[in-house]
């Protein structure tokens, strides 16, 4: 009978337990990750973003445009305005910053109209994450001269 009501204790307690804030078992958040649209980036950065890290950056294999960036993405970035963040584009080093705000804002607004129509891709609380949060996407020259995402940091 003892035994009874000390094992259904300890299974009371296992089941109330919370997960580790630092994602799967045995893994570190990381303060760089490499962009993967699979689902298992969402886990990644959701356990970096929940650490105590000022920044988090997302490197790509593939650099791509400003105009196409991967919906996966677009959704993170779309969720820091939606948690009272901002989202700031940074021009290549050592270009002059241009003077007509709207190449600005048409590269924003097109993050914008694609994420605001799109299918869900994770659950909610994962973009609760981003609260606090701000991005700056990061852009380069590529070899051919054409614009290219070089990272999104998300900062505190």
């Amino acid at each position: 009978m003892l035994k009874n009501i000390f094992l259904s204790f300890v299974l009371l307690v296992s089941a109330c337990s919370t997960p580790s804030p630092t994602g799967p078992i045995g893994k570190e958040p990381k303060q760089k990750l490499s962009f993967i649209d699979i689902g298992n980036f969402d886990h990644e950065l959701t356990a970096a973003l929940n650490a105590p890290l000022d920044s988090v950056d997302v490197v790509f294999y593939e650099k791509v445009s400003p105009n196409k960036i991967p919906e996966r993405l677009q959704k993170w970035i779309s969720a820091v305005e939606r948690t009272g963040g901002n989202v700031k584009v940074e021009s290549p080093p050592n270009e002059p910053t241009p003077r007509n705000v709207m190449t600005i804002l048409s590269l924003l607004g097109t993050a914008y109209s694609a994420t605001k129509n799109q299918v869900t891709l994770q659950p909610e609380s994962f973009l609760l994450s981003t609260k606090g949060r701000n991005a700056v996407i990061s852009l380069e020259r590529g070899t051919n001269g054409e614009l290219l995402v070089e990272k999104i940091r998300f900062v505190k």
